[in-house]
């Protein structure tokens, strides 16, 4: 029999334990729910910062445009997308937040670039960055729903080199960082502040 270090909680202990896996199947059973590890919440000066999980969409054209949103929220141009609940995946997250946007419904799976908005900002932020290239005849249904008009002020689709005409220092890294990865699959995945690491 092959044995596999399963962490769960042994509560008769109230320590962390490796049990074989065949033995969590049973324990879930007998409780009804899956054991996780314990999470200690974030308190001001605690050494576990907050932590925003960002979830945008790098969605083309067939003209090779990309789609831009001015939105309130984020004080300027950026990709369509927005922050994920506590209990939403990034990848579902993005599927919501470019609906609730654009009006499109497009379905992500795979992330393009992942990108750390480090300190001294607060929360720090992980990004996400999907993408999904669309139909011409998708891409003219983009449209602002009425309930988003308080904070999407103008959406565009625009030509990659005039982006910084429009964007963030910051957002251009990431936008380019993840069109790089388009064309070049061996292109860095792990991006923080729109820069590769070592970069």
């Amino acid at each position: 029999m092959t044995y596999r270090p399963t962490a769960f909680m042994n509560t008769d202990y109230g320590a962390w334990a490796d049990h074989p896996e065949p033995a969590a199947p049973d324990r879930i059973a007998a409780t009804g729910k899956r054991i996780s590890p314990p999470v200690t919440p974030s308190q001001p000066g605690d050494q576990y910062s907050r932590i925003r999980m960002g979830c945008q969409a790098l969605i083309i054209n067939p003209q090779g445009l990309v789609l831009l949103v001015n939105s309130d929220r984020r004080e300027g141009w950026s990709l369509p997308g927005g922050t994920a609940r506590d209990d939403e995946l990034p990848h579902l997250a993005a599927t919501r937040a470019v609906r609730a946007e654009t009006g499109l419904d497009l379905h992500f799976s795979d992330a393009l670039i992942v990108d750390i908005t480090p300190h001294p900002y607060e929360p720090r932020g992980v990004d996400h960055v999907f993408t999904a290239q669309v139909t011409a005849r998708t891409a003219a249904t983009a449209t602002i729903p009425a309930r988003a008009l308080a904070e999407v002020g103008e959406i565009a689709w625009v030509e990659p080199d005039s982006i910084p005409d429009r964007c963030t220092e910051e957002r251009t890294r990431r936008i380019w960082s993840a069109l790089l990865r388009l064309t070049d699959p061996f292109a860095p995945v792990y991006h923080v502040d729109g820069r590769p690491i070592g970069v």
